[in-house]
């Protein structure tokens, strides 16, 4: 069994959920390390919605609808009557007239010219002849607001009503306001009533109805007091969703998944509802490889430092030892300059006589006197033994120098590694280069002249990296 994670030797293995989209195939089983809850979308939308069917839609009733109706029909009327009056006072000079008047040619062209320029209302001629003579139109006036009135008295919805109104049960929650301001849902729960959306009546059903009530030679007042029937029974749809939601949200289908269980097999196929699972074990164990990832720059960062701490002994070491040469070797020069002055001296001094006469009994006898031969064959041991001394000094350093050298060069392809693992910017690597150049020429500036020519290579080999990474960085940014 398969397993995806981010290895980390000091913790447990981390998780990490590969990013697959709707239609691909998991390319080994998935895992879930801790205990997962998965919401199923689909199914808990599909459980809301018919939920949602059993809450009442929630209707507004206008109970000033009626009265509303009544007040604009009853100005239009009377704005209608004073303007054809003005026009018969421009024309006749005066606002009342006879019945001779009225028989002339010029009243029939007011009459006209009026109804011309006012088709909003239905005026006819036998309207305009009571209002020119000044006759009581009370009655009519009473007649009209009646039949309006009545017409205003049931409940008026709009001809075609929204998806919303149209779903739930047949009963809703009928609230009773007198404006169009947003209402508390609370608050219009508490002050509705139970209604029957078969009881309410469209607006073009009304309006035929009250057309029908006038006979043929009052159609006239037919249209004029339809065109004031207006709806006051409206499905109230902030209010309904809100409703709807109130009682449908709590409801969440969900799949459990145990810590240890198999969420996804090698070769199963991508769907919707399996994205949305591994999307959701994403998101849970996205913070733990975030912290084992950097849990492991941070191994690997001590890592290096560790080395560069290594390397920075041995190079301490080499040091030591050149100082320590360098003094072998200035001994060595001094006690050689040291024999041959003395070989030199005892050359130019003249033969010794003996003093005391040799004794003829068996006495001590004197050292016979160097002879040349003899202080060449002495200077040429001394001088082996210094060449070979020496030689083997430089030897030695010439090999510690050497070893300092590839020691540094495996340090700077080392440092170089380390920072390629860790996956650094380019900056940020160019900026580890220079520190490190500059840490190298703080000790050549404190250690003197013995180990210059060591951290001079040193420092050159910082260098031909850095600029390779700078000429990297270039070409790139030309790309």
């Amino acid at each position: 069994m398969l397993m995806l994670t981010v290895s980390c030797p000091a913790e447990a293995a981390v998780l990490v959920v590969p990013d697959y989209q709707v239609g691909d195939k998991a390319a080994s089983n998935i895992i879930t390390p801790v205990q997962l809850v998965v919401l199923d979308h689909e199914r808990t939308e599909a459980m809301r919605e018919r939920e949602a069917q059993r809450v009442s839609a929630v209707f507004r009733l206008y109970t000033n609808a009626a009265a509303e109706a009544e007040l604009k029909m009853l100005t239009a009327y009377t704005s209608a009557k004073e303007g054809f009056l003005k026009s018969v006072e421009r024309n006749f000079k005066k606002r009342k007239l006879d019945a001779e008047l009225i028989e002339q040619e010029r009243f029939g062209k007011t009459v006209a010219s009026y109804q011309k320029a006012n088709r909003s209302f239905p005026l006819t001629t036998n309207l305009a002849v009571v209002w020119a003579l000044g006759e009581q139109d009370q009655a009519l006036l009473e007649d009209l607001t009646t039949t309006l009135r009545e017409a205003m008295r049931g409940h008026i919805r709009p001809d075609t009503l929204s998806s919303t109104a149209k779903s739930g049960p047949q009963q809703v929650r009928l609230v009773p306001v007198g404006s169009t301001n947003a209402l508390d849902l609370d608050f219009a729960l508490a002050q509705s009533t139970n209604a029957y959306k078969s009881n309410f009546v469209a607006l073009g059903r009304v309006r035929k109805d009250v057309q029908a009530k006038f006979g043929p030679d009052e159609q006239w007042a037919a249209k004029f007091v339809s065109s004031f029937v207006r709806q006051n029974t409206v499905c109230d749809e902030p209010l309904t969703l809100q409703s709807r939601a109130r009682r449908t949200d709590p409801i969440i289908s969900a799949e459990t998944f145990d810590a240890g269980a198999v969420v996804a097999r090698a070769g199963d196929l991508i769907d919707a509802k399996l994205k949305a699972t591994l999307d959701e074990l994403r998101r849970r164990t996205e913070g733990d490889v975030i912290k084992a990832v950097a849990e492991e720059e941070k191994r690997k960062a001590e890592g290096v430092a560790l080395e560069l701490e290594r390397a920075q002994l041995k190079i301490a070491q080499a040091e030591t030892q050149k100082r320590g040469l360098w003094f072998g070797m200035a001994s060595a020069g001094a006690l050689c300059l040291a024999v041959l002055g003395l070989l030199l001296v005892r050359g130019r001094r003249p033969r010794s006589m003996a003093l005391v006469p040799a004794s003829g009994n068996g006495g001590a006898t004197p050292p016979a006197p160097e002879t040349p031969a003899e202080r060449a064959r002495l200077f040429a041991e001394f001088t082996h033994w210094v060449k070979q001394h020496f030689v083997q000094r430089l030897v030695s350093h010439s090999a510690a120098l050497a070893e300092t050298q590839r020691l540094a060069a495996l340090q700077v392809a080392e440092l170089e590694r380390r920072l390629e693992e860790m996956h650094a910017p380019l900056q940020n690597r160019l900026q580890v280069y220079e520190q490190r150049i500059t840490e190298l020429e703080q000790q050549l500036a404190v250690q003197g002249a013995q180990n210059r020519e060591l951290l001079k290579a040193t420092i050159k080999m910082a260098r031909e990296r850095l600029e390779a990474q700078r000429h990297q960085s270039t070409a790139a940014a030309t790309n």
